[in-house]
């Protein structure tokens, strides 16, 4: 398998990871909640690449730091040159209600986190990586729901996901 191939599979296998923990048996799911997944992916991969020494600490907590700050611009940036590649342009939409998953961040986390630290791990990629990666699935996913969700309300989900991943404490996994 060369890069590409290992790039798309994992792609592929984070938006499946989604639709199958989230989903029900038949994979149909709510389209903002596979958003607010991906984004929480994201946002959860970004917390990790930081090497916070977060022991005494508990999933759940928050841990505000600059570095989630600087990098989620550059992330937001990516997301917004992934959708582009799909020939979506996002308007600076302040109508948008916030989105309320039936799902806490915990419970997303729960559902998850160790299978998509496994996918990295089958195809070698780090945390930086991963949230890259994780960034490419979130653009798929809300091109992919555009007919049942504006394509401004699931960005503004996927920042909410990547905001709220990238400021909490995740569970204590290993990549």
């Amino acid at each position: 398998m060369n890069e590409q191939e290992k790039i798309d599979s994992c792609i592929g296998d984070i938006v499946d990871l989604i639709a199958i923990k989230i989903g029900n048996k038949k994979r149909e799911i709510n389209p903002r909640d596979a958003i607010l997944c991906s984004g929480n992916l994201i946002g959860m991969f970004m917390f990790l690449s930081f090497n916070f020494d977060f022991e005494k600490l508990s999933p759940g907590d928050v841990l505000l730091s600059n570095e989630a700050n600087e990098l989620g611009s550059k992330i937001i940036s990516r997301l917004l040159y992934e959708l582009k590649k799909y020939g979506i342009e996002i308007k600076n939409n302040k109508d948008s209600d916030l989105y309320e998953s039936s799902l806490s961040y915990l419970e997303i986390l729960d559902r998850l986190q160790k299978d998509a630290m496994d996918i990295m791990s089958k195809y070698d990629f780090n945390y930086e990586q991963a949230y890259i990666l994780c960034t490419s699935a979130a653009a798929f996913i809300i091109q992919n729901v555009s007919t049942k969700v504006n394509v401004n309300e699931g960005f503004a989900i996927a920042l909410y996901g990547i905001i709220q991943g990238s400021k909490t404490v995740p569970y204590k996994y290993a990549l």
